[in-house]
């Protein structure tokens, strides 16, 4: 070869090969970034979940501030004091050591996904960053697996969707919102993303603590509405309502109260060409 196309084969070589790198590079980027969703870990039962809704479920979910909505506050001047560091970062309690007062999505269903496998949650609680509990557990241990509420999104569950999901902590794949296998679900609406925080306003419910009052919220129950062979079936179930869909991704069909509700609200506020109609 010429020196000269010697050269121009070794340039486009070079700039083959850094057109590979940024490409795996990509490509790693997108794997990273399907399991660096929020950390599962256990509550262990209904107890040490505790509840902020006023009800209780084998399937409590506990997510932590900022996800899905959820906030916290402490109560009296809403101060809060420095207990230790974690990493670096300060972890703080609240300064009267009571336990916060919480705002979550009561009764909304989640489908998380971990390690290839799925379960359905229930959110009936939050896992406070400034809890005297948690912040105490945090300092004692100084492990990710106590400190985890402190400092990155956390889905803190009950035994048995924890069991289902392998029974053993780790990162996610995937949290959306609505049981698993529902319509809602199929939306693929992911709990942490400025989407879902927008979109569940609506359905966020103030409570405190162990706190026992009359349910103010719907629950999605397991009583079979999508399985209504039409309207009429439909209506004969209690807690379920016949809707009437033009939008493409969710079909006419049998719901359960709940989820027709998040849904209508989903389209009115999305997709102002379709419609969601239905007696809730």
């Amino acid at each position: 070869l010429h020196p000269y196309d010697t050269l121009t084969v070794s340039s486009h070589l070079n700039a083959m090969i850094a057109i590979a790198i940024v490409l795996i590079s990509s490509m790693s980027g997108l794997v990273s970034a399907g399991v660096s969703g929020a950390y599962v870990t256990t509550c262990h039962n209904q107890e040490e979940c505790g509840s902020v809704c006023g009800q209780y479920s084998d399937d409590i979910l506990a997510p932590t501030e900022g996800l899905f909505g959820t906030s916290c506050h402490c109560s009296g001047d809403g101060s809060t004091t420095q207990k230790c560091t974690y990493k670096g970062d300060p972890i703080s309690v609240c300064s009267n050591y009571i336990a916060p007062s919480c705002s979550t999505a009561c009764g909304q269903k989640v489908c998380i996904t971990k390690d290839g496998k799925k379960a359905t949650a229930t959110i009936l609680s939050a896992c406070p960053k400034h809890h005297p509990q948690n912040v105490q557990q945090c300092c004692d241990y100084q492990n990710d697996a106590w400190c985890t509420c402190t400092f990155q999104d956390t889905l803190d569950l009950n035994a048995k969707p924890y069991q289902e999901l392998g029974n053993d902590n780790g990162y996610a794949t995937s949290a959306v919102w609505g049981a698993c296998s529902s319509q809602l679900e199929g939306l693929q609406i992911e709990i942490n993303s400025t989407r879902a925080t927008d979109l569940v306003q609506p359905f966020l419910v103030d409570g405190s603590f162990c706190e026992y009052r009359k349910t103010e919220f719907d629950i999605q129950t397991d009583i079979g509405c999508s399985m209504a062979p039409d309207e009429e079936s439909c209506g004969k179930l209690p807690g379920c309502t016949f809707c009437k869909s033009t939008y493409p991704r969710v079909k006419t069909n049998c719901f359960d109260v709940s989820e027709a509700k998040v849904l209508k609200h989903i389209v009115s506020v999305e997709m102002a060409d379709y419609s969601f109609v239905c007696d809730v």
